[in-house]
């Protein structure tokens, strides 16, 4: 009996000294993991804040990272979800420049542009046979710095061809002058009328209307000396209690938010949305801020863009663009640089950005080039918005916020596609017509 107790004692220390050595083995493997991960952690987070002090970005991602703890939103700290973390921690500076408060307003004034005011046929009731006209009513307003050239057609979904009118040049071209309206008719004419014995009949085409037009968005850019501001800090109690440089110098700009961002404009009426968004103001001398440009469509233009010819640039000539990309990706090249105080230094959207973007939606190979499965896929996800930025900085500023103005011009090809539906319905010997209407 004590032989089994004796035994049994054995076998339970032996348990008992493996679980422990067990323990004790995994409790240091554990721990030089958690000593090899925060090493790694330390050295990955040193060359990131490194590098994004070297892109100056490093002041936006800790005030991201301060937003983002006070409204618990641990997305916006890994808002760098699907990009490379090694991509994201060599070019932080890349993934801050997309990322902007995108506030604009229309200028206040004249609305500019081109829109269809009605699609409908031109009498209710037609005789049987009797040609059919679907008739659109077209307004057109040129803004005063650029004309419109406007090319118009119309497809019927039926053998009949369709046949224009109204339009003064043979062509079906149309040049409307700077700052001129005009108010013009465009027909479909379905020849043949309904020609079978059924009651009822469906006809189907759409009118399409292409223009050139140019959109501007305004930025009103202040900057000012970081030696002034600090100088402020020091001396002026009213300054260190609230440290808002347009506040102390009564500085009203209606486009200026809470925040100190300034909000763009942009040509009203415009078939696209055109604004300009950057940092907080005012800019400090040789200090690199951030600037992004957008480019999107917009419901009211009722179409989409066709193709863009350019976006330009115009910033004053103490505002220089990274176009060296020493500071992160720059999706703008330099075209004219000046020199001589008041001009402006020109620069544009690199081509093979836009070349991406003015992709035929039409043609099926696109189509399955990009793995889209229609035309309306491809004007949503191709056409429907772009952005670009790029980092600047102002190489002078003044002991007081001075305002200079930066300027973007996007010129591009608009369309306008009325789908049109006319139903016949053979009624006392007459046929009667019933329209319905929607855009692309």
């Amino acid at each position: 009996m004590a032989e089994k107790e004796v035994a049994s004692n054995l076998r339970n220390y032996g348990q008992q000294d493996f679980w422990a050595w067990l323990w004790q083995g995994t409790s240091k493997v554990l721990g030089w993991l958690v000593l090899i991960s925060l090493i790694i952690g330390l050295i990955l987070g040193s060359v990131f804040t490194y590098n994004a002090y070297r892109q100056g970005v490093l002041g936006t991602y800790a005030s991201r990272l301060g937003i983002a703890i006070l409204q618990t939103r641990i997305g916006e700290i890994l808002s760098f979800k699907g990009v490379s973390l090694v991509d994201f921690i060599i070019n932080p500076a890349n993934y801050t420049l997309s990322r902007f408060d995108w506030s604009t307003k229309e200028e206040p004034g004249e609305k500019f542009g081109v829109e269809v005011k009605s699609v409908k046929t031109s009498s209710p009731f037609y005789e049987s046979n009797e040609p059919i006209s679907i008739v659109a009513e077209i307004t057109a307003k040129a803004p005063p710095f650029s004309a419109i050239e406007l090319i118009t057609n119309c497809e019927l979904n039926k053998s009949q061809q369709g046949v224009i009118g109204s339009l003064p040049t043979e062509d079906r071209r149309l040049v409307i002058a700077p700052n001129e309206e005009l108010t013009f008719r465009s027909e479909c004419l379905f020849q043949n009328g309904l020609t079978t014995d059924r009651e009822r009949e469906l006809i189907s085409g759409n009118f399409n209307i292409d223009y050139d037009f140019l959109t501007e968005s305004r930025f009103a850019a202040y900057s000012m000396k970081e030696i002034a501001l600090e100088r402020l800090r020091e001396e002026s109690p009213r300054f260190r209690e609230k440290p808002d440089p347009f506040n102390f110098y009564s500085i009203k700009d209606p486009n200026l938010e809470g925040d100190r961002t300034m909000r763009s404009t942009f040509t009203r009426g415009s078939p696209i949305l055109l604004a300009i968004a950057s940092d907080s103001q005012p800019f400090k001398e040789n200090a690199w801020y951030r600037l992004g440009v957008k480019l999107e469509n917009r419901e009211s233009g009722g179409g989409y863009v066709y193709r863009i010819y350019g976006v330009n640039l115009f910033t004053p000539s103490v505002v220089e663009l990274d176009t060296a990309q020493e500071r992160g990706r720059c999706d703008f090249e330099e075209e004219l640089r000046s020199e001589s105080a008041g001009s402006f230094n020109v620069y544009r959207a690199k081509r093979e950005l836009l070349e991406y973007r003015n992709v035929d939606c039409d043609a099926k190979d696109v189509l399955a080039l990009f793995g889209l499965g229609s035309f309306d896929d491809c004007i949503k996800k191709i056409k429907s918005k772009m952005e670009f930025a790029c980092h600047f900085k102002f190489l002078e500023a003044g002991d007081i916020p001075v305002k200079y103005e930066i300027t973007a011009v996007s010129d591009f090809r608009y369309s306008i596609r009325k789908i049109f539906a006319v139903e016949l319905t053979r009624r006392l010997g007459a046929v009667e017509t019933t329209t319905t209407l929607r855009s692309v």
